[in-house]
């Protein structure tokens, strides 16, 4: 699944990607990190909510999808101007040589290069897990 935000493109692979949905109403807690957006109700249930842009410091996109993944309960994650799914070819990087965990791979779309990443990653298990802690005071 290919995004965009600002000048820049990115992927998720698609068998990590649980839905998508249009954006939402987002509600702020107080004393809530400021790293997390807010919390965004679906399905009858709370999710926190991560803008990807905010994190990797990205324009905001014009709109806003809401980003569900396989395995990842109560946290979800804003992309941007969503491309759609493409089957491009990617090679996997050296996460020694990057530092940078998160990105999975580098693609080729049309000339444009796309960086694969791990929004799980991006933010860290000790975030979701505070994101799951904030949640669970809110049932």
């Amino acid at each position: 699944m290919i995004f965009n935000l600002g000048e820049n493109t990115f992927g998720i692979s698609i068998d990590k990607v649980k839905e998508l949905v249009k954006f939402k109403r987002l509600r702020r807690l107080s004393q809530m990190p400021k790293w997390l957006s807010g919390i965004v109700s679906y399905r009858k249930e709370n999710y926190g909510y991560v803008r990807l842009w905010e994190i990797l410091k990205t324009p905001s996109p014009e709109k806003e999808i809401i980003l569900f993944l396989t395995g990842v309960d109560l946290v979800s994650f804003g992309i941007g101007n969503l491309a759609g799914i493409k089957d491009i070819s990617v090679k996997g990087v050296s996460h020694s040589f990057l530092r940078l965990k998160y990105i999975e791979g580098i693609g080729n779309l049309n000339g444009n290069i796309v960086l694969i990443i791990s929004p799980v990653n991006l933010i860290g298990s000790r975030k979701i897990n505070t994101i799951k802690q904030l949640l669970k005071g809110r049932k």
